[in-house]
Protein backbone atom coordinates (compact mmCIF):
# COMPACT_ATOMS: atom_id res chain seq x y z
CA UNK A 1 0.00 0.00 0.00
CA UNK A 2 1.06 3.50 -0.77
CA UNK A 3 -0.44 4.82 2.30
CA UNK A 4 -0.04 3.28 5.66
CA UNK A 5 -3.00 4.45 7.66
CA UNK A 6 -3.65 3.95 11.12
CA UNK A 7 -7.27 2.53 10.93
CA UNK A 8 -8.51 0.84 7.56
CA UNK A 9 -11.92 0.56 6.69
CA UNK A 10 -13.11 -2.09 4.39
CA UNK A 11 -16.82 -2.37 3.72
CA UNK A 12 -18.18 -5.75 1.99
CA UNK A 13 -15.13 -5.72 -0.15
CA UNK A 14 -14.85 -9.34 -0.75
CA UNK A 15 -18.68 -10.23 -0.72
CA UNK A 16 -18.49 -10.35 -4.71
CA UNK A 17 -15.66 -12.60 -4.75
CA UNK A 18 -14.92 -16.30 -5.05
CA UNK A 19 -13.82 -17.78 -1.99
CA UNK A 20 -10.41 -18.27 -3.57
CA UNK A 21 -9.98 -14.81 -4.31
CA UNK A 22 -11.33 -14.28 -0.63
CA UNK A 23 -8.76 -15.84 1.26
CA UNK A 24 -6.16 -14.30 -0.68
CA UNK A 25 -7.19 -10.63 0.29
CA UNK A 26 -7.57 -11.85 4.49
CA UNK A 27 -4.08 -13.14 4.16
CA UNK A 28 -2.42 -10.30 2.33
CA UNK A 29 -4.99 -7.88 5.05
CA UNK A 30 -3.14 -10.23 7.68
CA UNK A 31 0.34 -10.26 6.24
CA UNK A 32 0.79 -5.95 6.19
CA UNK A 33 4.10 -5.02 6.71
CA UNK A 34 2.87 -2.35 8.88
CA UNK A 35 0.65 -2.17 12.18
CA UNK A 36 -3.34 -0.84 11.71
CA UNK A 37 -6.51 -1.27 13.23
CA UNK A 38 -8.88 -3.12 10.45
CA UNK A 39 -12.83 -2.56 10.95
CA UNK A 40 -14.13 -5.06 8.51
CA UNK A 41 -17.84 -4.64 7.54
CA UNK A 42 -19.17 -7.59 6.35
CA UNK A 43 -21.84 -10.36 5.73
CA UNK A 44 -19.79 -13.48 5.05
CA UNK A 45 -18.56 -14.95 8.55
CA UNK A 46 -15.45 -16.13 6.98
CA UNK A 47 -14.31 -12.47 6.32
CA UNK A 48 -15.00 -12.05 10.15
CA UNK A 49 -13.80 -15.57 11.52
CA UNK A 50 -10.23 -14.61 12.29
CA UNK A 51 -11.38 -11.10 13.36
CA UNK A 52 -9.33 -10.31 17.10
CA UNK A 53 -13.42 -9.48 17.94
CA UNK A 54 -16.62 -9.93 16.41
CA UNK A 55 -19.31 -7.46 16.96
CA UNK A 56 -23.18 -7.97 15.51
CA UNK A 57 -25.45 -5.24 14.92
CA UNK A 58 -29.01 -5.34 15.04
CA UNK A 59 -30.93 -2.32 14.26
CA UNK A 60 -28.25 -0.36 15.13
CA UNK A 61 -27.11 -2.09 18.89
CA UNK A 62 -24.61 -4.52 19.19
CA UNK A 63 -26.43 -7.86 19.48
CA UNK A 64 -23.77 -10.27 20.12
CA UNK A 65 -19.72 -9.96 20.91
CA UNK A 66 -16.60 -11.98 20.95
CA UNK A 67 -14.16 -13.81 19.17
CA UNK A 68 -15.18 -16.58 16.33
CA UNK A 69 -14.68 -19.46 19.25
CA UNK A 70 -17.05 -17.21 21.74
CA UNK A 71 -18.96 -17.18 19.46
CA UNK A 72 -20.00 -20.32 18.35
CA UNK A 73 -20.16 -21.82 21.53
CA UNK A 74 -23.03 -18.97 22.68
CA UNK A 75 -24.69 -20.48 19.61
CA UNK A 76 -26.59 -17.87 19.13
CA UNK A 77 -26.93 -15.86 15.76
CA UNK A 78 -23.62 -15.57 14.79
CA UNK A 79 -23.16 -19.49 15.09
CA UNK A 80 -26.99 -19.94 13.20
CA UNK A 81 -25.28 -17.65 10.34
CA UNK A 82 -21.71 -19.34 10.46
CA UNK A 83 -23.39 -22.59 10.31
CA UNK A 84 -25.89 -21.46 7.14
CA UNK A 85 -22.80 -20.07 5.46
CA UNK A 86 -19.69 -22.69 5.85
CA UNK A 87 -21.83 -25.98 6.40
CA UNK A 88 -23.16 -28.26 9.53
CA UNK A 89 -21.93 -27.45 12.96
CA UNK A 90 -19.17 -29.90 12.94
CA UNK A 91 -17.17 -28.36 10.30
CA UNK A 92 -18.02 -25.35 11.59
CA UNK A 93 -16.48 -24.98 15.02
Amino acid sequence: MAIRPPILILDDTTSALDMETEAEIQENLNNLDFECTKLIIAQRTSSARYADRIVILEDGRIKECGTHDELMRQRGYYYEIYTLQNGNEEEAV
